[in-house]
């Protein structure tokens, strides 16, 4: 009887370990991880943008929103369907009498992130304020969590 006792009980622990186990296992290595996108114009005003992001299949974009650049702060347009993919266009419009140059903050990505992310950034478009294509830069940096 003793024997059957501890068999179950041995079996019990089992089940509970594995249950256990298999409630974290999902979720190993998995953080939320802001990124900031940048787009340098120069002198020239930034009047409109559009960059095409990746993060590979480490990456699942979760929300999108403005740059800190007050001028960027509405948050840009993006196709909601490519949230459950591994890249996103995202694009940006700003008819606002003050315009940024330079390098500024445009838009903030925000994705759940698990193993070793492969970012890669690409622009597609940039404008001044009259519609005219200019050339520009764009990066990527990782931010930090708020």
């Amino acid at each position: 009887m003793k024997t059957k006792i501890l068999v179950v009980a041995s079996m019990l622990l089992a089940v509970v370990a594995l249950m256990a186990a298999g409630d974290d296992a999902p979720n190993q290595g998995v953080r939320f991880q802001p990124v900031d996108i940048f787009i340098d114009s120069g002198d020239v005003p930034l009047g409109a943008w559009q960059v095409e992001f990746g993060g590979g299949d480490a990456v699942e974009l979760v929300g999108v929103e403005g740059g800190p650049a007050p001028c960027w702060s509405e948050a840009p347009r993006y196709d909601p369907a490519a949230l459950m993919q591994d890249r996103v266009v995202v694009a940006a419009i700003n008819t606002q009498s003050e315009l940024c140059a330079g390098r500024v903050g445009v838009a903030r990505l925000h994705l759940r992130v698990q193993g070793t992310p492969a970012y890669t950034i690409k622009l597609i478009a940039a404008g001044n304020a009259e519609g005219e294509r200019i050339e520009a830069e764009v990066s990527v940096a990782e931010g930090v969590s708020e």
